[in-house]
């Protein structure tokens, strides 16, 4: 299952993908946002977007990079390494994603519009086509040696 289609709150219907190889290509001056959670949060946060108003800022739950090519679709901490596990994949501006990183303007929400995938979360960096350099890396969700 390569990718899924809903409907959106305006009765749009969007595809979203199931697996990392049915991504969109990022646009430019976009950023990739990854969430780690399981699988029955994620299918709520197609519908509803992801609720990050107790944090204060979007990064305090997701990573993002500038290039697709280099996201990170695994985790070394246990808490977001384990079978099941799912990673919700958003793609935004560079200035949007800015914007849920400031105390001063963070809305407390990324859309359910800017999810572009719910992926299952490979297990170590060697199952990631990813260089594993991330050019823009806003947070870090687990600590690397």
């Amino acid at each position: 299952m390569g990718e899924a289609t809903y409907e959106t709150n305006t009765g749009d219907m969007r595809i979203i993908a199931r697996t990392v190889d049915k991504l969109p290509e990022l646009g430019a001056d976009c950023v990739r946002a990854i969430h780690f959670t399981r699988a029955q949060n994620a299918e709520n946060i197609i519908k509803t977007g992801l609720d990050y108003s107790h944090l204060g800022m979007a990064m305090a739950t997701a990573r993002a990079w500038g290039k697709a090519d280099e996201v990170e679709y695994y985790s070394d901490d246990p808490r977001y390494n384990y079978p099941g596990v799912k990673i919700v994949v958003m793609d935004m501006s560079n200035e949007e994603w800015k914007g849920h990183n400031k105390m001063q303007t963070a809305s407390g929400r990324i859309s359910q519009d800017r999810i572009v995938g719910i992926v299952d979360t490979v297990h170590s960096p060697s199952e990631t086509t990813s260089t594993l350099s991330p050019s823009i890396l806003m947070a870090e969700l687990s600590s690397k040696p």
